[in-house]
């Protein structure tokens, strides 16, 4: 590793760092308003591309729950399609975007203990939550005021900020981007188990954000810039298959009880939708997220192109345990740059939008 890739582990140098990063990165902000056009092209898969495929059919559970309940719901389903995680090390990657008080953005506190709960009842070794929050850049400050420094005092843990976290060089296999490599935190590179933990939400460039649009947050702002600049110009759908078939993530659980529709993933509003999902193939549980939210599902590329070199996004290979999806099932209001039918609005018309490619 080089050693513009280790950091000084005093909080004044880390601060000061921040510091420059951010004036450093200035000038690549107004990219976050861009509109993807690259990652709304088609992406050709090829039969090298398909040989990574899942071979197996996938497990998802799907059932409603309150943050008081939610413990309990995880316990049920784990028992049945949960992985074994005994003696492993764990790193669950939350959504940290931003915070705002009167807005769903990130992961519910209370959901994060529930899940670091139950991980830490099924015998893992070694637990660590974090992410590499994409539009704010004091890190610190979002665990704090977002209630999630509650929970790790609870359970003695320490906040990974991967935009900062020590680097190791990827192959980007699947290359629908352009990229050869990705430079990936060594807290996700180090894990034996890799687990998104997202809020459900309605994307303004992505259509839906769940538990593959969450990897987004594994790329460190200090290499790739905020809000991950290099993402949205190598197109966000590319960028996501990419990011997902190079992190390898184990299993997704997803913190639908209270979601965002409308202009997410920061202008949307809150919705009361009660559910949570889990299962064990990141794709599959995305398609089973898109399909009660009432969303297009053939008209997401990542998830389509997914199905076809990561995991299932056919229906008919989810093995779907608890709730059918017709009983879950409600309308979500679509960002402002989607027609009603899911296909893109004219990119044109929406080059001063301002919401860029945050998770």
């Amino acid at each position: 590793m080089d050693s513009e890739d280790k950091l000084p582990p005093d909080d004044t140098s880390r601060r000061k760092f921040l510091q420059i990063g951010a004036g450093f990165v200035a000038a690549g902000g107004a990219l976050a308003g861009c509109a993807p056009e690259s990652g709304r092209g088609s992406m050709q898969v090829t039969e090298q591309h398909r040989t990574f495929k899942r071979k197996t059919r996938s497990n998802v559970a799907l059932d409603k729950a309150t943050y008081d309940d939610v413990l309990s719901v995880l316990e049920k389903y784990w028992q049945q399609i949960g992985i074994d995680l005994k003696g492993k090390k764990v790193f669950l990657k939350m959504n940290l975007v931003d915070w705002r008080p009167d807005r769903p953005l990130c992961t519910n506190p209370r959901f994060v203990d529930a899940v670091i709960t139950l991980l830490a009842k099924q015998g893992a070794s070694e637990i660590k939550l974090g992410d590499g929050p994409a539009n704010s850049r004091d890190t610190d400050r979002l665990v704090s005021v977002s209630g999630v420094g509650e929970v790790l005092k609870k359970h003695d843990m320490q906040f990974v900020d991967l935009n900062i976290d020590d680097l190791d060089e990827i192959e980007n296999h699947l290359k629908f981007t352009k990229e050869d490599k990705y430079l990936l935190p060594r807290t996700i590179t180090g894990a034996d188990v890799i687990i998104s933990m997202p809020k459900l939400k309605t994307h303004h460039w992505a259509l839906m954000t769940a538990s593959m649009k969450n990897f987004f947050g594994c790329l460190p702002g200090r290499k790739y810039g905020w809000p991950k600049n290099i993402l949205h110009i190598n197109g966000i759908d590319r960028s996501i298959v990419d990011l997902v078939g190079c992190i390898k993530p184990s299993f997704a659980i997803v913190d639908g009880i209270e979601a965002m529709e409308g202009d997410g993933p920061l202008n949307g509003k809150g919705v009361d939708f009660g559910a949570v999902i889990l299962g064990d193939d990141v794709v599959a549980v995305d398609t089973v997220c898109g399909s009660c939210m009432k969303l297009p599902v053939a008209n997401i590329p990542y998830l389509k192109v997914a199905g076809q070199c990561i995991g299932n996004s056919d229906l008919g290979q989810i093995d779907l345990i608890g709730r059918p999806i017709a009983e879950m099932q409600r309308q979500f209001e679509l960002p402002p740059t989607f027609e009603a039918d899911g296909r893109p609005k004219d990119l044109k018309s929406l080059k001063n939008s301002s919401d860029g490619g945050l998770t």
